[in-house]
């Protein structure tokens, strides 16, 4: 922010090693005395949100920290809205109905949502990765356990496991009778199907996102890109790019595409 439209002195901020805090207002990022949030958007325009409108209403206490959400949209066009709240996942299709689809996960370790061929995949990297149809909740118990998930190429790519901090494991493109893997079954999950990413660098993944038809992993202060000209586990096909090792990021929750 610079002071050529008569606002704050220009300033500099270079450690979110704490994150932000969002429970008291600071005039650094020119919050109102209600704590209505700013938005910085392409043009360059800052815009003050007005006010909030209540949505819906999870069946849990107040008390319930809600961790994340994802907007799950299927194949036939229908949504549904699902919250990892406390240790409970919960899903609606509208009209503020709610089901507990899954109860007793981590309320520490949030989940992460991808949507993989129709169905959503719900990870954290403590319980057993979920998957969610729209009538069942299945787990599976040999697929990697890792914090962050996304797909490209018609694979899914995990990341973030405590095990292997800094390795990205990757489905198999094809099964054995040369179809496209769905990602469910145990022989699309071979331990050998991993991209290091700085092994002994002293830093863990923080992050994995797609991007423009891009893979990209960031570590503490490294950014990484994955590419491939076809199959993420062909080794002869897949590179692993060190974009930078003076940049990263120290959470998911920081990256936005």
């Amino acid at each position: 922010i610079s002071d050529d439209e008569g606002l704050l002195p220009p300033f500099i901020i270079s450690n979110f090693t704490e994150g932000l805090d969002t429970d008291n207002s600071t005039n650094l990022i020119l919050a109102s005395p209600n704590l209505y949030n700013t938005v910085l958007d392409e043009t360059s325009a800052l815009t003050m949100r007005t006010g909030t409108e209540l949505a819906y209403t999870l069946p849990v206490s107040s008390t319930v920290p809600l961790l994340n959400s994802f907007i799950a949209v299927y194949d036939d066009g229908s949504s549904e809205f699902i919250v990892h709240a406390g240790s409970g996942i919960y899903v609606t299709g509208g009209n503020d109905v709610w089901t507990c689809i899954k109860n007793g996960v981590s309320s520490k370790y949030m989940m992460q949502f991808v949507m993989v061929n129709g169905e959503v995949w719900i990870t954290n990297g403590v319980d057993s990765l979920g998957i969610w149809n729209k009538q069942t909740f299945t787990q599976y118990s040999f697929i990697p356990k890792g914090r962050f998930i996304t797909t490209d190429k018609e694979q899914v790519l995990i990341a973030g496991m405590f095990a292997d901090p800094s390795v990205v494991r990757v489905s198999s493109l094809f099964t054995t009778q040369g179809l496209y893997s769905s990602g469910k079954n145990i022989y699309d999950w071979y331990d050998y199907n991993q991209l290091p990413c700085g092994l002994g660098d002293g830093q863990i993944i923080t992050g994995l996102f797609t991007q423009d038809n891009k893979v990209y992993v960031t570590k503490n202060k490294s950014i990484y890109g994955l590419l491939t000209t076809a199959n993420y586990a062909d080794p002869n096909t897949t590179q692993v790019y060190l974009y930078t090792t003076q940049y990263g990021s120290v959470s998911q929750r920081s990256i936005a595409n």
